[in-house]
């Protein structure tokens, strides 16, 4: 290298992918090379066929030191492809913290969209990204943020059923796209101590989601019994049915879990409840093959 450009090789040349040596030094992370031709008035400025500056093309590798050398000696750090992604959406995807923290103490601007309506919040969060999200929250990114469709971090977590990722929402307050998320999640996810904490705040402990379930019917599904408990011992509903007319009983037992359905029996759930098609818990449990909860319900009946 140090002899082609010292016999005057053009340093500012384009492969056919309009890639300059630039590119391709920074996309292996050959901070050295990237320094050698950077002394030689290489141009961070340039972009290949895919829109890719230098700096971009070694942060989609995760490559720090190279990205922190560009960034250091005048590479542009608001740089973005074609869909708008920065130097911090691509760190999301290599789940990279340290080029994170460098940009930070950069001053980037952490709350960018892309063309996606994404911040990379919102991407570390749809992409299950656990330690990017821990520490964007830290930091005090913006977790109210929303996609250009109106839905949250929060709203992305549970839908994609992230229990850590939820849980570090909730303790940050994150609001929902849609009313009571919070409390729903906590009861679903088994997060007690925030259950406890959200209906301490006036959270209504009888609260339905859209599809008719409540806490109890969330509690239930995912057979966190010491969640259960709590609800059944400060005033939920134990009968109540959400929109396909399924009791709590119903949840637990369509679910397979035997623990809860004895803890709901014992607090006075009603074993002949239907749902809109006529059946009942033995019903679902005989249908699903659950021999130990259609023994022990059938005993209950006597």
């Amino acid at each position: 290298m140090k002899c082609l450009l010292k016999h005057g090789a053009e340093v500012n040349a384009v492969n056919s992918a309009d890639q300059t040596p630039l590119h391709i030094a920074a996309s292996r992370g050959q901070t050295k090379i990237v320094e050698l031709l950077f002394l030689h008035n290489a141009k961070f400025s340039l972009r290949d066929k895919e829109v890719i500056t230098a700096l971009l093309a070694a942060s989609i590798k995760g490559h720090q030191d190279t990205v922190q050398f560009i960034v250091k000696h005048g590479g542009n750090i608001k740089d973005t492809d074609g869909k708008g992604n920065t130097v911090a959406h691509f760190a999301v995807v290599n789940e990279n913290c340290d080029i994170l923290k460098y940009l930070s103490k950069q001053g980037a601007n952490l709350e960018v969209r892309n063309s996606e309506g994404d911040t990379p919040l919102l991407k570390a969060v749809r992409e299950g990204r656990y330690r990017i999200v821990k520490y964007l929250a830290a930091i005090e990114c913006d977790i109210n943020t929303q996609k250009n469709y109106e839905i949250r971090p929060l709203d992305v977590a549970v839908l994609k059923g992230n229990m850590e990722i939820t849980r570090i929402l909730l303790k940050r307050n994150a609001p929902s796209g849609k009313a009571s998320m919070h409390v729903v999640a906590a009861a679903g996810f088994g997060f007690l101590d925030l259950l406890q904490r959200f209906v301490s705040m006036g959270d209504d402990i009888n609260v339905k989601a859209d599809n008719g379930e409540s806490l109890l019917h969330a509690a239930c599904k995912s057979g966190h019994l010491a969640n259960i408990q709590y609800l059944c011992e400060h005033g939920a509903i134990l009968d109540w049915q959400d929109n396909n007319g399924n009791t709590a009983l119903h949840v637990a037992v369509s679910n397979g879990h035997l623990d809860v359905t004895r803890v709901l029996l014992k607090k006075g759930a009603n074993l002949c409840a239907a749902d809109e098609s006529g059946l009942t818990a033995l019903h679902i449990a005989v249908k699903g093959g659950y021999l130990n909860i259609v023994q022990y319900l059938a005993g209950s009946l006597h």
